[in-house]
Formats: structure tokens, sequence, C-alpha cells
């Protein structure tokens, strides 16, 4: 084990980059170790079928590296869920990305599936406003949501929904970042301020994991749609909180850099319903 000089945490001594912090150690110098296994290369006599090449020990340095930030992952994650407004500055820069990633993919898993659960909907609704409807309705919802028309739209919708998603959530963190760049002059990194997002916002994931839960069994699809609802919410309160959480007193004040964030997000919403964008 060695510790790292920029966060103090104890890593595994073949690893090229904290898995706490993201600092990237100095390349180690070529040593003994490194003259005595060519020096063994070079002697037939010292050659051992058994050990691991230098690919499969290259392999099972990432394969560590990999289990040790997912575990420095999943603690960080548990912790922004006890305190989201609390960002240590010496977190993993890429922590912020990899959250953004997974939720990137599972609101494509939730649209997915919010869509398959379409023709339960419909009749749900149905009987809601005609409590008459018998057997005919069910089957004349299941012939429409059969062809290959409905089909069709299903995967446009797909398409286009997910791609406004992922769109929405990219502005929900750039749009402060580059106000905060550009009229406080802010010095912060992307990937830190990703990080800090993620820190504030992380208990959607949750949200989102229980709505495609809720779908996949095919339960309170109401609630579900209500849930859905939350998931915006809780983007839009990190976008809010990221213009306030520093103070500006000699600058713009901060209630306005969040309606210059508020038009710009209006803005490139109006162009992407027009269909200006796609």
């Amino acid at each position: 084990m060695k510790q790292c000089p920029n966060c103090g945490k104890e890593v595994p001594s073949n690893s090229k980059f904290c898995t706490y912090c993201g600092f990237k150690f100095d390349e180690q110098p070529a040593g003994a170790n490194v003259n005595q296994s060519n020096d063994n290369q070079k002697q037939p006599g010292n050659s051992n079928p058994g050990q691991p090449t230098q690919r499969q020990e290259a392999f099972n340095e990432k394969t560590a590296e990999a289990k040790q930030f997912s575990s420095n992952y999943f603690q960080w994650f548990m912790d922004t869920l006890k305190h989201p407004t609390r960002f240590n500055r010496n977190t993993n820069q890429y922590f912020g990305l990899t959250s953004l990633i997974i939720s990137v993919v599972l609101i494509a898993i939730l649209i997915n599936q919010a869509l398959k659960n379409i023709p339960t909907f419909l009749y749900k609704l149905s009987t809601m406003f005609d409590s008459g409807s018998n057997s005919s309705d069910a089957s004349s919802i299941a012939q429409f949501t059969s062809s290959s028309q409905y089909n069709e739209g299903i995967r446009a919708t797909f398409t286009h929904v997910f791609a406004y998603s992922v769109v929405a959530l990219v502005l929900a963190v750039l749009i402060p970042f580059l106000i905060k760049k550009v009229v406080y002059h802010d010095s912060q990194k992307f990937l830190s301020f990703t990080t800090e997002f993620a820190t504030e916002s992380n208990y959607v994931l949750l949200i989102e994991v229980l709505v495609i839960i809720l779908l996949s069994l095919n339960m309170f699809v109401f609630a579900s749609l209500v849930l859905t609802a939350f998931i915006s919410v809780g983007y839009t309160i990190a976008f809010y909180y990221s213009l306030f959480r520093n103070s500006h007193s000699n600058q713009l004040d901060s209630i306005y850099a969040v309606l210059i964030g508020v038009a710009v997000q209006f803005i490139v919403a109006y162009l992407l319903v027009s269909g200006f964008a796609f």
C-alpha cells in the first residue's frame, strides 16, 4: 500500500491514480524489479509458465482499481444521501460524471418501461371514466397497440423523449457552470463542478430506480407518473442551488444568475420543441 500525497488515503502500491480523489501518481522510475524482470526473461531457465504474463498483470491491476473505484463511489454515494449539501473538494472528480451516466441509463430504462405500460394505462384510464367498460374495450386497446403504426410511433417517441431528457440533464449541469465561469470567473473545473452537482442530486437516482420497479411490476402506474415528475424537480433544485451556494457580494446577485439560467433553459426548450435543434 502507498499513501496519496493529495488526500492522504491509502491505495494499492501499483495504482496509477488515487481512487479516492483521482490524483495521478508520477510514473515510477525503472528500478531493480524491472531490471530483474528483464534479466529473468533473458535467462531461459527462469521462465515459469505458471507466472502471470505482463498483459494479465495489467488486467489484474485494472480490475483492482475498478473494484476500489466502485467501493469508494458507493461510499461517497451513501454519504451524499445523508448530506446532499456537503461537498468534499478531495472527492474523486469522476464520481459526478459516473452518477450522470448512471442517471442517463436509468432514464432510458424508465422511458422504455413507461412506453410498454401505455396499454395498461389506457385501459385503467378508460375504466376510470367509464365504469361500464368490458373485455371488448381491452381487446380494442390490445389490437391498437399491436399495430405496426403504433410500434413505429413508440420507437419515435422513445428516441425524442430520451434525447430531450438527456439534453435537459446536460443543460442543468452546463448552464450554471458556464454562468459561474463567465459571470463570476469561478476557477472550479467542470468535472469538479459535475461532482458537486451530483452530490446535491444523487437521491434522484433512487427515485428513478423506484419508478422503474413500480412500472416493471405494473403497479401504481399513476403514482409512478407523479414520482417521475420529482426526477425533474430534483435536478431543478440542484440547478438552482448550484447558483446560490456561493456568495458573490461584489458581483451579479444570485437571483439574476438564476433568471439568466432559466431564460437560457426556456430558449433551448423552445428550440427543441420547435424542431430547430434536431
